[in-house]
C-alpha cells in the first residue's frame, strides 16, 4: 500500500510542485493536526466568477503538496461553481491513487487542500453577495 500511495508522480510533484506562490486574492488557511500539514489556498477571481489565478504557500507531507499541486492546476479558467462541486474521487484519480480513500490517516492529507480552495471560493461566493 506504501509503494502505491508514494507514485513517483507525488514524489514528483512534492519535489516540482506547480502554483507554489504567494498570489492576492481570496485565500483560505488551514491545517492537518495528524500529519502536520499545513497550506494557505488563494483564488485570483475576476468580475465574471472565473479563477484566472491560484496559489498556495505552506508545508506537508508529499500528498498534500501533490494533491495542492494538481488542484490548483485543476481550477485555472473554471467558473467557481465548477470549484465548489470538485469532489476528493477527482482529486484521487488525478493523483493515481483511487485507494487513498481507505487509508483514514492519508485520505485526510489529500482532502486539506480540496477543502482550503472550496473554502476560498466560499469566501469569494459570500462577498459577491
Amino acid at each position: 500500500m506504501m509503494d502505491e500511495i508514494y507514485s513517483d508522480l507525488i514524489l514528483d510533484l512534492n519535489k516540482n510542485p506547480m502554483n507554489k506562490k504567494k498570489i492576492v486574492g481570496f485565500s483560505y488557511r488551514d491545517k492537518n493536526p495528524l500529519c502536520g500539514d499545513e497550506l494557505e489556498i488563494s483564488l485570483e477571481i475576476d468580475k465574471t466568477g472565473v479563477v484566472r489565478d491560484v496559489g498556495f504557500q505552506g508545508e506537508g507531507c508529499a500528498i498534500s503538496q501533490a494533491a495542492a499541486s494538481l488542484i490548483t492546476e485543476q481550477v485555472k479558467n473554471k467558473k467557481v461553481e465548477e470549484v465548489v462541486k470538485m469532489d476528493i474521487e477527482t482529486v484521487l484519480k488525478e493523483l493515481g491513487v483511487p485507494n487513498l480513500k481507505n487509508n483514514p490517516v492519508r485520505i485526510k492529507c489529500a482532502m486539506l487542500p480540496l477543502k482550503a480552495m472550496k473554502m476560498a471560493a466560499f469566501i469569494y461566493m459570500a462577498k459577491k453577495k
